[in-house]
């Protein structure tokens, strides 16, 4: 590849790409099935690169709002990445009875109240689009096992997207538990965790020996 067009877009609609039916919760899969009337085309340019090489760059683009945008490089081939300028960031911890999202200031991080939750399960075979809104704690919570999704969140002039998945085991001789001293942090806050190890003996759990 000795050089490669670059366009940058804007989405102008994002319940278009929450609405894109994939197989999976990969991001980028809906990305590049987004039809372009859904976009604003915003830059434009061109890279050269050393032929046969590996080439990293960083390319530095300024003056760009909050919001989601699909990134084309072009070089006989076209392919296409998310962009996503947020001030936002999203929080998730989820077991096999709820999912609990978080949305906080990324810089702040305090709670945004009122932020729309658009939450896409794809553990079924309905995709179901789950929708709700943020309490004043930054909180909203699904009451259901959800193992597969992307999570689309919505704040006065950001959205911010996070894709989420959460895999169960449970073994017959022994069984682990790890838990947390509460359930959602705040940045700066410490971790504290504990873990118990239970094996299977005589008919009943017991602590293991240490």
């Amino acid at each position: 590849i000795k050089k490669a067009a670059f366009s940058l877009y804007r989405v102008k609609d994002i319940q278009k790409l929450i609405e894109i039916d994939t197989d999976n919760n990969d991001i980028n899969t809906a990305v590049s099935k987004l039809d372009y009337k859904y976009m604003e085309k915003i830059k434009t340019w061109e890279e050269k690169f050393k032929a046969d090489q590996w080439d990293y760059r960083d390319i530095k683009i300024d003056g760009l709002d909050g919001g989601f945008y699909v990134l084309e490089a072009d070089y006989g081939k076209k392919v296409v990445i998310p962009v996503i300028v947020t001030s936002l960031a999203i929080l998730t911890k989820q077991d096999n009875e709820k999912l609990i999202v978080y949305i906080v200031g990324r810089k702040t991080g305090k709670p945004i109240n009122n932020a729309e939750v658009s939450i896409k399960d794809y553990s079924g075979k309905n995709k179901e689009i789950i929708k709700g809104k943020t309490n004043e704690q930054g909180i909203f919570i699904v009451n259901k096992k959800l193992n597969n999704v992307i999570i689309f969140a919505k704040g006065v002039k950001d959205i911010t997207i996070s894709n989420s998945n959460c895999y169960y085991a449970n073994y017959a001789e022994t069984k682990t538990y790890v838990y947390t001293d509460r359930p959602i942090y705040r940045p700066n806050q410490t971790v504290y965790f504990k873990g118990i190890v239970k094996q299977y003996v005589e008919n009943s759990y017991k602590p293991v020996d240490a």
